[in-house]
């Protein structure tokens, strides 16, 4: 009996309980649609690009990774050992901005190995900088500041 008496209440109470809740609401609209840039495509969370000109007929994706192929070449083709007995090998860090209108600053070196190897490095760099532009950086439409850093490695061979 006891037992009956538990199982009126509990169905009473979903009952009461599922009347008084409010009912099921719509979702929520979706955002609203994107206009496109004024390249024709959607600029969101997009990564800064090394505009070199053979690399310029190419999507966006495959700019990027030819930007990043010229730049290593560029770089091994043109690093010399600062003096013949220098026997250090490691990993030279340097880094720059890529501003909102593509230009270069603050290029620096975040982590050394050797003074001589630095400056050959930032020097290289430097130079690469200076060839060609960068595409800069967006973020929900909008160009941004971005912090780049390459590696430069250093190996006797």
């Amino acid at each position: 009996m006891h037992l009956m008496v538990m199982r009126y209440c509990y169905l009473l109470f979903a009952l009461i309980s599922s009347l008084l809740l409010p009912a099921q609401t719509e979702p929520p609209p979706p955002p609203p649609a994107e206009s496109p840039g004024a390249c024709g495509f959607y600029l969101r969370d997009v990564q800064p690009v090394f505009q070199v000109d053979s690399c310029l007929h190419l999507p966006l994706d495959k700019q990027r990774e030819c930007g990043q192929a010229f730049m290593v070449d560029y770089i091994y083709s043109h690093l010399r050992w600062p003096r013949p007995d220098t026997c250090v090998e490691g990993m030279v860090i340097i880094g720059w901005y890529i501003e909102v209108d593509g230009s270069v600053s603050e290029l620096s070196i975040v982590r050394g190995i050797e003074e001589g190897q630095d400056k050959v490095s930032i020097m290289v760099i430097a130079d690469l900088l200076q060839l060609y532009p960068w595409r800069p950086g967006y973020q929900n439409g909008r160009p941004v500041r971005v912090r780049y850093n390459m590696p430069v490695k250093w190996r006797l061979e």
